[in-house]
């Protein structure tokens, strides 16, 4: 059996969600770690965690870091931050929330070695010293460095009940217990259903949720058709019309992520050279796409970063479409017949596919055959580690909200480098060493400022994600990354 004939099967299997106060919700993925806190937090594997847990703090529908289980925080000295929990939170086993729970989280975090699921949280790690309680509702974070922006590296940090936590991973993972809007109840090899929290500061307004993993977009598309789902997330556009039809709608959803085409410059290539950089990104009609395959909810990316996160730049200016200036860089540096460009992409999707193939079209305007092959994730990243890329440029994205935390990977720091370019380390240094987050700021927009005149891919735009609702949906919104949970409801 195909994928796509199993993930058809799966869809019209969804127990039907026509009574009550239930709402069914087909996915891309689950998380294969199941009620872990630590492993994902962004959409569309992390929907579970959202629903379950709360982190200390979160970033607000501006990009502005706001209170969630901490009600405020304050840089004591350049080491020594100190911050202030809610009182009377309870997690949904009937648990309290207090310091201790934070104490054990952070020692599960700040484990050797690294927790394997807890690479979302890596940042913590390299930053954190220590973390102590002053109170039982204070707790004090000693950083190994300065870190003027410790609140934003805190995001990634959701809290599972400490009692239920310490008696093992295992047990834990059998009655997850957290403070969110929804408690875990059942977790099936494709199905998770969560229930109204009633211990939540903030209970949800349903009593069931159901969400189940269809791997095709085609097949989530008809859950919701068939009305055997109520909300199918990311799926094709241009079942618009359908949806119409059927008094259902498609609300547009940009991630954090911005989409980029990444250089390999390790190795010999035309890519290493950065009029060859900036002609392909001249070389794009970006705007164009956006609007055939992206119904214009995105705009081109204008920096390796999205306009919330922390430095972002907002003096700079896309790259404008113009194939004579890329021909004419082309030609100056060399390759004014052009040349190929082998890249890889993660596949899975097929509305990428199509946006891919049209970037390969615009530049083979220019005259560069851009030479696409599909991947799966898993040797994405075994590409990743290994650095042992077969091609000149793959498709990846710069997520999150400390531009400088993407030079982990994206730099000649890394441990098997792919992309090198020297002259933006002391930039780089300059930034990550700020004494203050103002400085910070300045510093960040300057590396920021220096990658988009000397870009280590093409850039493309904001990733958009489409989701469908069904007339029965209130309350939905899915805005950076995170579902409100708290809002949604069924009429």
């Amino acid at each position: 059996m195909t994928r796509i004939a199993l993930s058809l099967l799966i869809a019209l299997s969804i127990n039907s969600v026509a009574y009550g106060d239930t709402l069914s919700i087909v996915t891309a993925s689950l998380p294969e770690t199941r009620g872990n806190p630590f492993s994902y937090s962004g959409l569309p594997a992390g929907l579970v965690t959202q629903a379950a847990f709360e982190p200390l703090v979160k970033i607000d529908d501006t990009g502005n870091v706001a209170p969630e289980l901490a009600e405020s925080w304050t840089q004591e000295s350049p080491l020594r931050w100190v911050f202030k929990l809610r009182q009377n939170v309870k997690f949904s086993n009937g648990e309290g929330f207090d310091a201790e729970a934070v104490v054990v989280a952070f020692k599960y975090l700040m484990g050797s070695p690294l927790p394997p699921d807890a690479l979302s949280t890596q940042v913590l790690r390299e930053r954190v010293a220590n973390v102590s309680m002053i109170d039982a509702h204070t707790i004090a974070f000693e950083t190994k460095a300065p870190d003027p922006i410790l609140p934003i590296h805190m995001i990634s940090l959701r809290v599972p009940a400490p009692k239920a936590w310490s008696k093992g991973f295992e047990s834990f993972l059998a009655a997850p217990a957290g403070t969110g809007p929804y408690r875990i109840d059942a977790w099936t090899a494709n199905t998770v259903t969560l229930s109204r929290n009633t211990l939540s500061r903030r209970p949800g307004k349903l009593e069931t949720i159901k969400i189940t993993e269809i791997p095709d977009q085609t097949a989530r598309g008809m859950a919701l058709l068939s009305k055997t789902a109520d909300i199918a997330m990311d799926i094709p556009n241009d079942i618009a019309p359908d949806l119409n039809q059927s008094n259902m709608r498609l609300q547009s959803r940009a991630a954090s992520m911005v989409m980029f085409f990444q250089f390999v410059t390790t190795a010999k290539s035309p890519v290493q050279d950065v009029r060859v950089r900036r002609a392909l990104n001249y070389a794009v009609n970006k705007q164009a796409i956006i609007n055939a395959f992206l119904a214009d909810a995105v705009k081109p990316a204008t920096q390796f970063t999205s306009d919330e996160a922390f430095g972002y730049n907002a003096d700079l200016a896309a790259y404008p479409y113009d194939p004579d200036k890329a021909r004419s860089l082309l030609a100056e540096a060399g390759f004014k017949a052009g040349f190929t460009l082998p890249a890889l992409y993660v596949g899975g999707n097929g509305a990428d596919r199509a946006l891919y193939q049209q970037v390969a079209a615009d530049l083979a305007h220019v005259g560069v055959k851009m030479s696409l092959r599909e991947i799966t994730l898993t040797t994405w990243m075994q590409h990743l580690f290994s650095g042992d890329w077969p091609v000149q440029a793959f498709v990846t994205g710069v997520q999150g909200w400390d531009p400088l935390l993407a030079f982990n990977t994206r730099s000649c720091n890394w441990v098997k480098p792919h992309y090198c370019d020297r002259d933006v380390l002391p930039l780089l240094d300059a930034a990550r060493t700020a004494p203050d987050a103002e400085s910070m700021r300045v510093r960040t927009k300057a590396v920021l400022t220096y990658e988009r005149d000397n870009p280590p891919g093409i850039l493309l735009w904001r990733k958009a994600s489409f989701d469908g609702l069904s007339d029965r949906v209130v309350g939905y919104s899915a805005v950076l990354d995170r579902v409100q949970f708290t809002e949604l409801s069924v009429r």
